[in-house]
């Protein structure tokens, strides 16, 4: 009897570890620990007063802010393909749209140019690619791969319903779909969503992701003009509004 005990502890204490050593490898830790290099340690003057902080070489001269960060094992946010775009259809995705929570697939967010010619809607869901079933954006990613070097090729998508096939046709090579990950971040940047996990899950984080100020929001400087002059430009409005008019 104790000969059986101690053996079930044994294979219990067996697959504890066994179950520590798969998480382990596989899931990113809640905290990363951090280890210093020598020539690629940045320490605050508080920290250490005998000495100047050692130079990040990944640093510009001068600058000693952390260095942009994406994580080995960041989720892919969307994908592009022929004018498809398809984003992860998350649970939080498919309770907006009211989508059963059983169903796999990606979502088409956005059509243009040869996936709008091919009849695919914004909104549709891709179930499959010439008969590869789609559950994930690194799914698109690898069967379009496959068929990169094809002119067509059939998309089975789900729409209110009902499978549809459409036929994605260029006139060169499909060519494979391009992935992004959700926007770079700033560091301390405040959650604009739900949670969803650490934020490094999706996004990069660092300075560099963006021009700033955006280029959009940028006015150009408006020189003053001659009464009656001819519009270089498009009808925006009454002159006076911008230009000063002599």
């Amino acid at each position: 009897m104790n000969n059986n005990i101690g053996q079930y502890l044994v294979a219990l204490g067996f697959i504890v570890f066994a179950g520590t050593m798969v998480y382990m490898l596989f899931d990113e830790p809640e905290y990363e620990e951090f280890v210093p290099a020598a020539n690629n340690m940045v320490v605050p003057a508080a920290m250490n007063m005998a000495s100047p902080a050692p130079v990040n070489p990944n640093l510009a001269p001068g600058n000693t802010a952390v260095p942009d960060y994406i994580s080995p094992r960041v989720q892919l946010s969307e994908g592009h393909w022929q004018g498809m775009e398809v984003i992860e259809l998350t649970a939080e995705l498919k309770q907006k749209l009211k989508i059963p929570m059983e169903l796999e697939g990606v979502l088409i967010d956005e059509v243009t140019l040869n996936a709008m010619e091919s009849g695919m809607k914004a909104g549709d869901i891709l179930l499959a690619i010439e008969k590869n079933r789609v559950r994930t954006i690194e799914d698109v990613v690898a069967f379009s791969k496959r068929l990169q070097n094809r002119k067509s090729v059939a998309m089975t998508v789900l729409r209110q319903d009902r499978q549809m096939v459409f036929i994605l046709r260029s006139k060169e090579a499909l060519g494979f779909t391009q992935a992004e990950t959700a926007p770079m971040i700033l560091p301390s940047d405040i959650m604009p969503h739900p949670y969803r996990g650490r934020c490094t899950k999706c996004h990069p984080i660092g300075t560099t992701g963006h021009i700033t100020p955006d280029p959009d929001g940028i006015p150009l400087d408006v020189p003053p003009i001659p009464k009656g002059v001819n519009s270089p430009h498009r009808n925006r409005g009454p002159c006076q509004a911008c230009h000063v008019i002599y």
